[in-house]
Order: structure tokens, then sequence, then C-alpha cells
């Protein structure tokens, strides 16, 4: 039976080889796969496709994170607010851009009341 897989060798530290078997075992691989697909996902693109797709759902919850704490905080505050998906549509865009000031929020937030 014929392979068209080749072998190497590595030389790894043993917490580094304890480390990657371990990981290897947590997601059900044997060790040689886990690399390979650790190479494969460094080497097409894959990775970093995944890690920007990751960012980008960050950037999106922490933003409504952010505005449900602003919410939270003028309403305990004992200021009523009570956004439309519009005005919170607005103040993210106004926190995506580089030259927002407090000012332009605290203007963007004084038409929230009800």
């Amino acid at each position: 039976m014929s392979s068209d897989r080749k072998q190497t060798q590595l030389r790894l530290a043993p917490d580094v080889l304890a480390a990657g078997k371990d990981a290897a075992a947590a997601r059900g691989l044997d060790f040689n796969r886990y690399v390979e697909r650790l190479i494969t996902e460094d080497t097409t693109g894959v990775r970093a496709a995944g890690m920007a797709a990751a960012q980008r759902l960050l950037e999106r919850s922490n933003l409504t994170v952010a505005c449900a704490v602003v919410v939270m905080y003028l309403n305990a505050s004992g200021i009523p607010a009570d956004p439309t998906r519009e005005q919170l549509t607005a103040l993210a865009h106004q926190l995506y851009d580089p030259r927002c000031t407090a000012a332009h929020i605290a203007e963007q937030l004084r038409t929230w009341r009800p």
C-alpha cells in the first residue's frame, strides 16, 4: 500500500510536546493530524479568515454590551433613556469613528430621552 504522505521528525521541548498532545486530544485528533491541521490552517489562510470573523463578532458583541451598559448607567443615574434601534446604530457608528469625542457621545446620548 502506497501513501502520498511523507514522514518527518520534529524536535520539541518536552513541555511543548505535552501541550501539543493535550491540545490534540482535546480536539479528538492524534498528534500527527493535529500538527498537519495547524500547518494547513496556517498556510492556506483558513486561520486568518477565522480570526478575522471572530474579531468582527467580538467588535459587534462588545459594542452591544457597551450600548447596554450606557442605557443601564443612565437609567440608574436617574436619567431616563430608551434609545431606538436607529439611535443605537448612530452611536455605534460614532464609536467606530476615530475622531469621536466625549462631547460627541454626550450630544448623541441627549437624544435618547423617552
